[in-house]
This record gives C-alpha cells, sequence and structure tokens, in this order.
C-alpha cells in the first residue's frame, strides 16, 4: 500500500513540491553548508550521505572522501569502503541556471494587471503573477547556477546495495555511531548539485488560486535581502521566504564573481566577498538516490511500525483469509515482530517510484534516484506534480538484477504508447525482512 499523502505545511515542503517537477533536483530550502559544531562547515557534494531536515542536507559522512579524510573523520562504518571517483563518469562545473529566478508551474507571469500596481516593482527585482492554483514556490538566485553530477548510475546502484546496510547501522544503532533515530528512507546518496553565489526562496499555501500577486526579492546585498510576497493584497508571512548567504567573509566560486559587476565590487569592498578559493557555498537543488527493502508478511518476520505490539482480538479464520493478498494464517510462534521507525512525513518524490517497482516486479529491494523522474517524463510535459498516477501511465520499464535490486530502466516509451510494465526476469527467489 502506498504511504499516505498530504497536503505540505511548512514552507520547505510546500517549496519542494512546487519546484521539484522543474527537473533541477530537489529544492533545499536552506541551500547554506551545514555548521557542525565539531567539524565546521561541511558543504553538501556528490557523494554526501545523509538526510532532509526541515529543508537543510544534514550529513552522516561523505561517501566520495577517504575515511581518514577531515570531513568523515570518526564519522564512518568501520568496515567503510569509498566511491571512488576515477571509475565514475562526472559531468561539471555546468552552467545550468542562467535565468535570474525560477517559479512553480502553478504561477503565471503577467506584464501588468489592473489590479496589481506594476510600477511599485523595481526594475529586475520581481514581478506581477496569477495563481493557478492554490500552492507556489519561487527562487531568485545571482546566476549562474552551476551544476555537477554523477553520471554512473549503475556504479552508484551497485555502490548503495552493497553498503546501505552498514550506513544505516551506523548511523542509528552501532554504538561508535552518531545514535541518529532515522528510517532508512531518509537516508539518501547525493548524485548531483546545483549551487550559486546568493539565493532567496518564498512558497506560499492557501486559497490563492486565480489571484493576483506581486513578489519583489533584491539579493544585490549578501548580509541582508529585501523579499516581499502579497497575493489578493494579503502579505505571505515573512517565515515563507528564506535567503543567504548570510555569514561574512565566505568563498565563492571565480566563475560567479564577475570583476565588472558593481555590486560584487561593493560587497568586495565591504569585506562580504573574499577571494574564491572553492565552488559556491549554497546548494539550491539536489539529484539523490534512495533504497528501500520490500516489506513482507511472511512466516518468518512480520515488520510493524513502531508502536504498542498488540495483536487484534480476533484472528481471520482460513476461509476469510483468503481475501488477504494470499496472505497465509500465522500462529504466534510463527510471528517476529520487528519494530521499525515511523515513516517519515517530509516531502519525497521518490517515495512513488519505489512503491511502483515493488508493485509491478518481484524486487527484493528498490534503488531509485531523481535523475529517474526526469528521464520518465522527459519529451512529455515534465514531472507532473501527482507522480503516483502519472507514473502508472508512464509505464517505464523496470530492470531486476542478479541480487533482486529493482531499478527504473532506461527503456521508456510515451504515455499513449506504454504497454504493461516490463521487467527483466531474475533468478533471485523471493525473502522477507
Amino acid at each position: 500500500m502506498p504511504p499516505l499523502r498530504r497536503r505540505a505545511t511548512t514552507a520547505w515542503d510546500i517549496y519542494a513540491k512546487m519546484l521539484f517537477p522543474l527537473g533541477y533536483g530537489y529544492p533545499l530550502w536552506h541551500p547554506a553548508p551545514e555548521n557542525d559544531s565539531i567539524y565546521g562547515t561541511r558543504e553538501v557534494d556528490l557523494g554526501s550521505v545523509g538526510w532532509i531536515d526541515g529543508g537543510r542536507f544534514r550529513h552522516i559522512f561523505n561517501a566520495m572522501k577517504p575515511a581518514e579524510d577531515e570531513f568523515n573523520r570518526n564519522r564512518v562504518p568501520d568496515d567503510f569502503q569509498r566511491l571512488e571517483p576515477s571509475g565514475l563518469v562526472i559531468t561539471g562545473e555546468e552552467d545550468e541556471i542562467t535565468q535570474s529566478r525560477l517559479h512553480s508551474r502553478t504561477v503565471t507571469e503577467v506584464r501588468g494587471s489592473a489590479g496589481l500596481e506594476t510600477s511599485a516593482i523595481p526594475a529586475g527585482c520581481g514581478f506581477n503573477f496569477i495563481c493557478t492554483e492554490d500552492e507556489g514556490a519561487f527562487l531568485h538566485l545571482k546566476p549562474p547556477g552551476v551544476s555537477k553530477r554523477i553520471s554512473s548510475k549503475k556504479h552508484i546502484v551497485d555502490y548503495i546495495r552493497a553498503h546501505f546496510e552498514s550506513w544505516f547501522e551506523f548511523a542509528t544503532q552501532a554504538h561508535e555511531g552518531p545514535g541518529l533515530i532515522l528510517s532508512p528512507e531518509e537516508i539518501i546518496f547525493v548524485s548531483g548539485t546545483i549551487k550559486t553565489a546568493r539565493w532567496a526562496c518564498s512558497a506560499f499555501s492557501g486559497e490563492y488560486r486565480h489571484k493576483e500577486g506581486t513578489i519583489t526579492c533584491d539579493i544585490s546585498m549578501l548580509a541582508s535581502a529585501d523579499v516581499s510576497l502579497s497575493i489578493s493584497n494579503h502579505v505571505v508571512p515573512k517565515e515563507f521566504s528564506n535567503f543567504g548567504p548570510l555569514e561574512r567573509g565566505i568563498s565563492l566560486s571565480a566563475r560567479l564573481i564577475d570583476p565588472h559587476d558593481q555590486e560584487d565590487e561593493r560587497a568586495q569592498a565591504r569585506g562580504v566577498l573574499t577571494v574564491p578559493v572553492q565552488s559556491p557555498p549554497s546548494c539550491v537543488f539536489i539529484h539523490y538516490f534512495k533504497y528501500r527493502r520490500r516489506l513482507f508478511l511472511s512466516p518468518t518476520v512480520i515488520k510493524a511500525a513502531a508502536g504498542p505490539h498488540e495483536l487484534p482480538p480476533d484472528s481471520p479464520d482460513p476461509e476469510s483469509s483468503a481475501a488477504i493478498v494470499g496472505m497465509e494464517v500465522l500462529s504466534l510462534d510463527e510471528v517476529e515482530i520487528e519494530e521499525v521507525p515511523a515513516t517519515p512525513s517530509c516531502y519525497d518524490p521518490l517515495d512513488p517510484v519505489l512503491e511502483y517497482i515493488f508493485k509491478n516486479s518481484d524486487a527484493q529491494v528498490a534503488v531509485v534516484g531523481s535523475t529517474d523522474l526526469v528521464e520518465i517524463f522527459r519529451g512529455l510535459d515534465g514531472i507532473p506534480e501527482d507522480i503516483e498516477s502519472t507514473l502508472e501511465q508512464a509505464a517505464p520499464a523496470i530492470d531486476v538484477d542478479e541480487h533482486g535490486v529493482g531499478t527504473i530502466s532506461a527503456y521508456r516509451l510515451p504515455v499513449s504508447t506504454a504497454p504493461d510494465p516490463p521487467q527483466v526476469a531474475t533468478d533471485a527467489s523471493t525473502w522477507c525482512l
């Protein structure tokens, strides 16, 4: 059964849900690097392994750095094996986003309107719009948005399959680990990034369909930003806007600082910008991979969500049990109840893809990436908001390898001609957790 869907209520969930369909990856509400009290700044990069926490990426370690690297020191499993960059095809740095703003498809820009004061918007700092839905989001940035990406999907899938269980045990159970309270579905592997020098993001949710709005945004000053969002004369609370970076003396990529840009010259004169040495620190989008095991009811183990271990007072008789999709009637002696963390509640567009693989194949494990969705819907109307139902229509092929790992195949058909999802045969026997 697919996880229950809910309407996003937090700014970061609304923002991610609205901008992910643009195809750049998962949008981070807090793009600035994570500040660790022991290790200092921990920048999201290729190979980062961690989880999304309130719109911010949190690290466990980086799988592409050596165990002895300062970034990973005392933060990797004992059996840690690095994903060697030398065997991967890595693209970038490339100018992925060249415009100064992005907005969700639920927003239509308008040149002027009788109900909106166009003259009140400074040139280049904002625009008027009409909402076609009740939710929407905006990202303003100082272009370009610079991308890096690992193209070697097969290597990533094999690496995650071989090491994910060790990662999860280390992160949540091992005495030498950080002791995090995470479910397996929350841990992700970063395979792509888009970074920029300055940014501001906004989101809205309410009864806004067919209503007009105005957004103004000035990100010329690093220490502050002027972001104002109003719809139908209602000012959206400041909690639904964010901007950065806020740190002084932060290093920015040389290719993102224009020596002829008067704003950059003034910022450098004030000491806000320093001599650049590394890639830009603010990661506005990530591409990522997720891992999930199939959950079964079986004579060996029943996986149960965390909570009181109580069985129903009346068990079904053998005849009625036939309606429960072939489930066997089990005695208490045959059943072990294992507690697993509750399903994470944050927005994650890959959950429907994982469910699709389990529904349409006999895969024991599924590994999917955000780029799978980009490829599935390429040439159509882009990634839909309702991924679950549209995925069934698109019917992408599923590959199941000799280890029982299911992935989305490179084989794809248009929605109008897609047959039942094809699957590569496997000799792997069905097994249970």
